[in-house]
């Protein structure tokens, strides 16, 4: 849910739910992206690549989590 924090929830079947107090953005902590990440090839073994393929796989598991 935007805006919400991932909480963890044993009685939900993932363990987690959105929820909690809002959560304010704070766009001086944004940083500048490409429009297509995937389109830029990163450096094989780099520390940048490793650090993408990690947020790839916790965001696609945080956007499975049941809301």
């Amino acid at each position: 849910m935007e805006g919400r924090r991932l909480i963890p929830d044993p009685g939900n079947p993932s363990g987690y739910r959105w929820g909690g107090d809002a959560v304010k953005l704070d766009e001086n902590g944004l940083w500048p992206m490409v429009p297509d990440p995937a389109a830029v090839p990163l450096p094989a073994d780099s520390e940048a690549a490793f650090l993408a393929d990690r947020f790839d796989e916790k965001s696609a598991r945080s956007s499975k989590v049941s809301r």
